[in-house]
C-alpha cells in the first residue's frame, strides 16, 4: 500500500477521532502526537531516530499485531504507543498468515521508516 491518498484514509479510519495530530513515513509508519505545543514533523522524526530503530532481542524489536475489524488489514503496535504500521493484506502471501509474520514485516517498515525519516504526510 504505498499510494499516499490510500494511506491517508487508512490511518483516518484506524486512528481514533481524538488523535488529530500524526504523519505518515514512505513506508507507511505512523507517528501520532497528542501533544499540541509541538512541531508534529520535528517530534516525528526525532521519535524514530530514537525509538524507530529495530534491535531484535530487545524491546525495540518487540510487537504486537492487530486485526482490523472495520477494514483488512492489520495494525502492528511497537513499545512506543505512538508508533504504529498497517500491514496490508497485499502485502501478505496468505490471510492466514499468523501474527509473527504481519509483524515482522511492519517491523521491516518501521525499520527503513527509521533509516529514511522521509514523511509523505502531515496531519494536523
Amino acid at each position: 500500500m504505498s499510494d499516499a491518498i490510500s494511506l491517508n484514509e487508512i490511518w483516518r479510519m484506524i486512528l481514533r477521532e481524538d488523535i488529530k495530530r500524526w504523519v505518515i513515513f514512505r513506508h507507511g509508519t505512523v507517528v501520532v502526537c497528542t501533544n499540541p505545543d509541538v512541531d508534529i514533523r520535528e517530534y516525528a522524526i526525532d521519535l524514530m531516530k530514537k525509538m524507530g530503530i529495530v534491535i531484535p532481542g530487545s524491546s525495540h524489536g518487540d510487537f504486537e499485531v492487530a486485526r482490523l475489524d472495520d477494514i483488512l488489514g492489520w495494525t502492528v503496535h511497537y513499545h512506543h504507543p505512538d508508533i504504529l504500521s498497517y500491514v496490508a493484506p497485499e502485502e501478505v502471501e496468505s490471510p492466514d498468515a499468523p501474527d509473527i509474520v504481519i509483524g515482522l514485516i511492519g517491523r521491516k517498515k518501521r525499520a527503513i521508516d527509521a533509516q529514511e525519516l522521509e514523511i509523505i504526510h502531515v496531519e494536523s
